[in-house]
């Protein structure tokens, strides 16, 4: 719980940070054995994204540089899922800034109420919904640019 134990960087408070926890499957935080195994923390955790069970690259370092796949689930794997919607967002409309982007996710999100008390939104993000909103307010932009 990092509202209890902070870890940093995940709790600093800053306009351009995005602090995720890990869900599963069921959009319920990252377990292990009825164990939460992912950070969480009401206020200092803003949306869950998946982070269980995902597909990536994995070193093996018996061949040097080489990768093999693995599956992987952890609060890591959903930062970086974040991190890649957050990019797409940024592609969609490179016009908006960090805090914008982070609205735009906010505002996007899917309430899952499994996940109250364990993030400040309650809610997963929806990579879908944040690249269409973007584009939307990309167009609205433009338009109001052309007259």
């Amino acid at each position: 719980d990092l509202d209890r134990q902070p870890i940093y960087p995940a709790c600093f408070r800053l306009p351009n940070l995005l602090s995720i926890l890990a869900s599963e499957k069921n959009d319920g935080p990252l377990n292990l054995f009825r164990q939460v195994v992912t950070n969480y923390g009401a206020r200092g955790i803003f949306a869950a994204s998946p982070g269980s069970r995902i597909l990536t690259t994995y070193p093996t370092f018996a061949r040097s540089f080489d990768s093999d796949y693995a599956r992987s689930s952890d609060t890591s794997i959903a930062t970086a899922v974040a991190s890649g919607v957050a990019a797409l967002v940024n592609a969609a409309n490179p016009c908006l800034g960090a805090a914008e982007i982070i609205s735009v996710l906010k505002a996007t999100a899917d309430p899952v109420p499994s996940l109250a008390g364990y993030c400040a939104w309650g809610a997963r993000l929806n990579a879908g919904k944040a690249v269409r909103r973007a584009r939307e307010m990309a167009e609205r932009d433009t338009t109001t640019e052309l007259f």
